[in-house]
């Protein structure tokens, strides 16, 4: 099942990537800002720091998707911009350098800001991105920072020119893929 997400709470799936169904968030008219799926979980972020999870998305039928907001044990006020699930954790980033993690998407628990990026003493910087591949989870906004658990990040040698700043990131045949709102493509 392909699954996008986006403003007003707009949630929709296909089976084939043509024909789209509009699923309903049932909560108020938020922005959702990423989803990801795992064995049929889905796991959507969303701009007011909330989180959502459905365990009927990775249906092969294109209806019934129905989504129930996680527990973020403390809360969250930061926008979340990202989320990927790796090995075996959930993880989801955002503003201020928030990164939480959890073993099932339904209860999520706030990194401490120690071990967020950068490794020294956590981030000002709003994480955009995420993505998962070759057994390490790696964020970025400027400089790429990676996990093998999200729960301790350490940083990276590479800086991208001109200061850019990350906005998208995946994993693909072998290697990790930035691109950079100023329009850079990084490996």
């Amino acid at each position: 099942t392909f699954v996008a997400v986006g403003a007003n709470s707009t949630v929709l799936t296909s089976i084939n990537g043509t024909t789209w169904t509009s699923q309903t968030l049932g909560t108020a008219s938020i922005a959702l800002r990423a989803v990801a799926q795992n064995a049929g979980t889905l796991i959507a972020t969303a701009g007011d720091g909330t989180i959502y999870r459905s365990t009927n998305g990775g249906v092969a039928a294109n209806t019934g998707v129905t989504w129930a907001p996680a527990v973020i044990t403390g809360g969250n006020t930061q926008s979340l911009g990202a989320v990927a699930f790796g090995g075996s954790n959930w993880v989801a980033v955002g503003n201020a350098g928030t990164v939480f993690t959890s073993p099932t998407g339904a209860t999520w628990t706030l990194t401490p800001a120690a071990n967020t990026p950068p490794a020294t003493g956590g981030s000002t910087n709003n994480l955009a991105t995420l993505a998962y591949g070759n057994g390490q989870f790696i964020t970025a906004f400027g400089s790429p920072y990676t996990s093998t658990d999200g729960a301790l990040w350490s940083g990276s040698v590479f800086s991208p020119a001109n200061g850019s700043t990350m906005s998208a990131a995946l994993y693909a045949n072998g290697q990790f893929i930035f691109g950079g709102f100023a329009g850079g493509i990084y490996t």
